[in-house]
């Protein structure tokens, strides 16, 4: 038996979901511990450091957490070979492909690291939304990013994508067949919000060295809140033992060699 949030095995890709359903709304948290898009425009599907050109390193940590025992932890940027041009970065892209009318929020949760520790950090923890007009399936025609007011080394920091605000900044993408509203939700009707990144470094010289944590994702439509929390799973029985098995979320150590063997 899984531990409780641990419900659903998705086969080929790193998610596990627990879905709840009422007759009108649902809610459901997934936990997500790798890739699980195959391909760019996968819907649904979430993809880490896709451009390998300007990647930074990162795993799932158990190290801090806002929702379960863990999250993904962005080492500090080195800005170092192949990337000496500065632009080492960390992206989380999730492909919602999703009506712009129906979405409501996105969120998210950060942490500072203390590799660097300047005051400023916390804006290197941004927000990128790439909507469509009507008819259109580039990049996307309107980026609305989010940049953080405020941020901390010492817990986690919670941001909001609201489409009924105007956000930290607005860019009219070249061949874009109209100008960016002000708020995303004026977008005509049949636009779309391809997808959204959230991102940990500015590809410049000015983000070496800061680190940090991202987790609990919050994803609100007309249709239902997903949540997805960044999670470690064990890969070998000796991380369930002398009590390992207490840091993944089991119950007990056979529940978490029962895991690593079946992966259910």
């Amino acid at each position: 038996m899984l531990p409780a949030r641990l419900v659903v095995t998705v086969a080929l890709v790193s998610a596990l979901a627990l879905t709840t359903t009422t007759a009108m709304y649902q809610s459901s948290t997934v936990i997500i511990t790798g890739n699980t898009g195959a391909f760019e425009n996968d819907p649904g599907g979430w993809m880490f450091n896709r451009d390998w050109t300007s990647a930074t390193p990162f795993e799932f940590s158990l190290d801090a957490a806002s929702i379960g025992a863990g999250s993904i932890y962005v080492l500090p940027i080195q800005n170092s070979f192949p990337n000496a041009g500065g632009r080492d970065k960390f992206i989380a892209e999730h492909f919602l492909l999703t009506p712009m009318d129906e979405v409501e929020s996105i969120s998210w949760d950060f942490q500072v690291g203390t590799n660097r520790n300047l005051p400023n950090d916390y804006k290197q923890f941004y927000f990128n939304a790439y909507a469509n007009f009507p008819g259109q399936t580039g990049y996307g025609n309107c980026v609305y990013n989010v940049v953080p007011s405020a941020g901390s080394n010492s817990g986690f920091t919670t941001v909001t994508f609201d489409p009924q605000v105007v956000p930290s900044k607005i860019t009219t993408r070249t061949g874009s067949p109209a100008a960016c509203p002000a708020r995303a939700a004026n977008m005509p009707a049949g636009s779309t919000l391809r997808m959204f990144a959230i991102n940990v470094g500015d590809t410049s010289f000015t983000d070496t060295g800061v680190d940090g944590y991202l987790d609990n994702v919050v994803v609100t439509t007309t249709n239902g809140t997903t949540v997805y929390d960044f999670e470690v799973v064990p890969t070998t029985i000796e991380q369930c033992k002398n009590n390992g098995w207490r840091a993944f979320g089991f119950r007990n150590q056979g529940q978490c060699i029962q895991f690593v063997n079946t992966g259910k």
